[in-house]
């Protein structure tokens, strides 16, 4: 091992293991980082065994909190890592993120005291960011972390992205219209960056003329990144070009607007629509038209509409007619106990209507209107009542009411007007007759039962 190396591996342990760490230290790792000869397997190797092992095993000690915060510094790639790393640990002991946010400040610090504030540790910082805002594509369950790390404006990789990338990403999106009709994306601040080229390319179609807008759903999770971070501008771009739509409350960043006004943006040269709550889809069109066509046309329209609606939903409508019918053909003790159970409904209805007026006016007398439109179902509901709970006597009264009218009244639907009339008056008497036995053997049991 080299003098260099020596000097590596002390400024490390430096930095990860003293309270407070030195300019010196720091110093040491940016002069490294600057030297071709230290590449990133140097680093892996440098820092394997004691990352490996807190990674593995869980360690959250001071120093191993340090070590992966230093070594997600020197190497970008291992950001996302450290980010699972640090969000993975459950319980109540949440104490690593105080040793994180503390180490975080003194680095940066740090590094606004050394010269030119240490452009290769600032050039690892932005890869780092660059890494994990683009990693969301492909793993947007770590949105929720990314937006953590990089909210906090006093941590290293959310003053950068707030003093740097951010600028980087606006910058380049306000360009795009031009280098992607010129097919040239050279000019970009990102360009240099393999995975934001590739997506550079990937999205400069939108800015192509006449380009219908292909929603990318993957890019939904950059756009609640950018949303959560505050940057709306190219937060309402991904929610655009992977919806088709921007929140109201992204778009009312942009613009203001009013009820059923302002549906619509230019940012970066590009067109963007808000979402539309539900009254204003249904107001909308209405409004359209009051304003550009007179009240006949507007008449005519939604006519027009309802007869386009009517003859969408028919074939479906017959279709459904023609198998409801013939289910009905096919079990027709099914279709008699439904046509039996709507009776029974509008009766009870009427029932209980006139018991309303009874009450009100205080005349039992009218009670009877309802009993004489069906002495049959009547006379048994109130024989079931007076013993059961009034809901189960009206499904014993059910039950009795169908089987009698579905036996007794099955062969007799040809009857005519004068024929059911005589029927119902005879059924009339028979009723009253059976009411009164019923009547005289309760009145029988009663007395017996009392003696």
């Amino acid at each position: 091992m080299n003098e260099l190396e020596q000097n590596i591996t002390t400024a490390i342990k430096g930095l990860t293991r003293r309270n407070k760490i030195k300019l010196e230290h720091l110093q040491v790792i940016e002069t490294a980082v600057s030297n071709p000869k230290f590449d990133d397997n140097f680093w892996l190797n440098t820092f394997k065994s004691n990352a490996n092992l807190a990674l593995q095993e869980g360690i959250y000690t001071t120093e191993m909190v340090r070590l992966l915060t230093l070594r997600s510094l020197i190497l970008p790639a291992t950001l996302p890592e450290f980010l699972i790393w640090m969000l993975q640990r459950k319980g109540k002991d949440q104490g690593h993120y105080q040793l994180y946010f503390d180490f975080q400040e003194q680095v940066l610090t740090l590094l606004k005291k050394m010269i030119n504030q240490a452009p290769y540790l600032a050039q690892k910082i932005d890869q780092g960011v660059l890494i994990i805002i683009i990693i969301l594509i492909d793993k947007p369950e770590l949105c929720q972390g990314v937006l953590w790390l990089l909210q906090d404006k006093k941590g290293i990789w959310g003053k950068f992205y707030q003093d740097r990338i951010r600028q980087y990403i606006d910058y380049d999106l306000t360009l795009m219209a031009n280098c992607s009709r010129q097919q040239n994306y050279q000019q970009l601040s990102l360009s240099n960056e393999q995975n934001w080229l590739k997506l550079w390319q990937e999205i400069g179609y939108y800015w192509q003329p006449n380009a219908q807008v292909n929603f990318q759903a993957k890019y939904k999770y950059l756009a609640q990144l950018f949303e959560g971070l505050q940057d709306y501008r190219i937060s309402a771009f991904f929610y655009h070009i992977s919806l088709g739509k921007v929140p109201e409350n992204v778009f009312g960043k942009l613009t203001k607007y009013g009820f059923c006004s302002v549906l619509s943006t230019q940012i970066y040269n590009l067109t963007v629509y808000r979402y539309v709550n539900l009254i204003e889809v249904c107001i909308l069109p209405i409004i359209t038209l009051c304003l550009t066509l007179k009240l006949d046309i507007l008449f005519n329209f939604i006519k027009n509409k309802i007869i386009e609606f009517y003859y969408y939903c028919k074939p479906n409508i017959s279709i459904i007619s023609w198998k409801v019918t013939q289910f009905f053909q096919d079990y027709p003790l099914i279709k008699s106990f439904l046509i039996s159970l709507l009776y029974l409904l509008m009766w009870f209805i009427i029932y209980v209507i006139f018991a309303l007026i009874t009450a009100e006016l205080d005349s039992e007398i009218i009670m009877i209107i309802p009993i004489i439109m069906n002495v049959p179902l009547a006379i048994i509901f109130i024989f079931f009542g007076s013993f059961i709970n009034h809901w189960i006597a009206f499904i014993f009264a059910y039950l009795f009411y169908f089987l009698y009218r579905f036996m007794w009244f099955k062969d007799k639907y040809n009857l005519t007007f004068k024929e059911k009339l005589g029927l119902r008056i005879r059924e009339f008497f028979v009723w009253v007759i059976v009411t009164a036995i019923l009547a005289s053997v309760i009145s029988v049991l009663y007395n017996l039962v009392s003696f």
